[in-house]
């Protein structure tokens, strides 16, 4: 995972780089297009961060950093989860 800057919960911030949740977030993209919020392929996504966007458009930061972060915990735990599946045939095949 990327080093984006988060909170001291681990936790999606507006001074998280686009960018950065783009890349780590699963779906994010779709959850800009939501938002009317171009900016998962714009060039400037790169130096930009979430915040930024959040003015420039008029979008509710505190909604819109939830989703992303309901949607971040939601891979999270589909990524455990298939680990531990990962885990558990190889002991059934080890029987």
């Amino acid at each position: 995972m990327n080093k984006m800057k988060k909170d001291k919960n681990n936790r999606i911030t507006l001074e998280s780089n686009i960018m950065e949740v783009v890349q780590t977030v699963p779906g994010a993209v779709e959850i800009f297009a939501e938002y009317g919020l171009p900016c998962a392929g714009c060039i400037a996504a790169s130096y930009e961060s979430l915040g930024d966007i959040i003015n420039e458009f008029g979008v509710d930061g505190e909604e819109f950093l939830k989703v992303l972060n309901d949607s971040l915990a939601k891979g999270a735990a589909l990524e455990k989860g298939g680990e531990e599946a990962k885990e558990q045939d190889l002991e059934n095949k080890k029987k």
